[in-house]
């Protein structure tokens, strides 16, 4: 697993050297973002805690208390520092066309690791509130990029032009959890109550 996910850093840097040019969000997306084999550190690291989680009865040094709050508070300290010391792709430089989506998947997984196993400030994340947007974060992230042009020319069709942000924000976010919730219960939902049967 982690040879695979060496494999995609690998795939940047020899991208980043090949097509120096790319020097603007706008270019960088398209090659280093968006296509999904240049992409794949977080989905890695994340089926790799998957695996650490189901053998955890068979190694229980690795997921000890001192070990999950010392991969939590580390992934944050990484994700603060790469989040705060400087404007996130401001400038598309090497590090952000080859190492920087590892590191903050790195970052996302060590908090990742630590809330599995009691580290960190585990109660917040165990909140209601946050409980339900993780039930329908996958939903909204396929919802939430289609619907800004709509949002906007409604926005743009109903309000004055001080106040078009503010309106045009208030009905993307109500259009995005409706579309999301829809998408959540008449399709995601059934196809995991299928998988829970089938695996069951």
């Amino acid at each position: 697993m982690a040879g695979i996910i060496l494999l995609g850093v690998g795939a940047r840097s020899l991208t980043a050297f090949m097509r120096p040019e790319v020097v603007s969000y706008v270019d960088f997306f398209p090659v280093f973002r968006s296509p999904f084999h240049m992409t794949l550190d977080g989905l890695l690291i994340g089926v790799l805690l998957a695996f650490v989680y189901r053998a955890r009865a068979t190694n229980p040094e690795l997921v000890s208390p001192r070990s999950a709050q010392v991969g939590f508070w580390l992934g944050a300290a990484v994700f603060l520092l790469v989040s705060t010391t400087s404007v996130m792709m401001n400038e598309i430089t090497w590090w952000d066309k080859t190492l920087q989506p590892l590191v903050v998947a790195l970052g996302f997984g060590g908090m990742t690791f630590g809330l599995l196993f009691g580290g960190g400030p585990s109660w917040i994340f165990r909140s209601v509130f946050l409980f339900f947007f993780a039930r329908v974060s996958y939903t909204l992230y396929l919802v939430h990029f289609p619907l800004i042009p709509l949002s906007i020319s409604i926005a743009t069709a109903v309000a004055p032009a001080e106040s078009a942000f503010a309106v045009f924000f208030a009905i993307f976010v109500t259009l995005s959890m409706m579309a999301a919730l829809v998408l959540h219960y008449l399709v995601e939902k059934p196809f995991l109550l299928l998988k829970d049967r089938i695996g069951g």
